[in-house]
């Protein structure tokens, strides 16, 4: 967070290619306990928005790999 271009790094990241490796990375801390919004956010509230960011991008992915193959199959079809 101390980068000067981390903002710009989090709003430009490309959600639609986090690979397996990133996702399992993120899995590591979105299992713990202690990694939950309201807890991280009573202590700091740019903390609380990351861990809501990460798990939003990890709840994000799952749903991605489940819609992805029927928008193939759509375009597919549509052709």
């Amino acid at each position: 967070m101390a980068d000067s271009s981390f903002i710009k790094k989090v709003t430009e990241f490309e959600k639609d290619s986090i690979n397996a490796a990133t996702l399992k990375k993120i899995e590591g801390f979105t299992k713990r306990d202690d990694f939950d919004v309201a807890t991280i956010t009573g202590i700091s509230r740019a903390a609380g928005a990351l861990c809501l960011w990460v798990r939003s991008l990890e709840d994000y992915s799952k749903a991605l790999k489940i819609v992805a193959p029927k928008r193939q199959r759509k375009a597919y079809a549509e052709e």
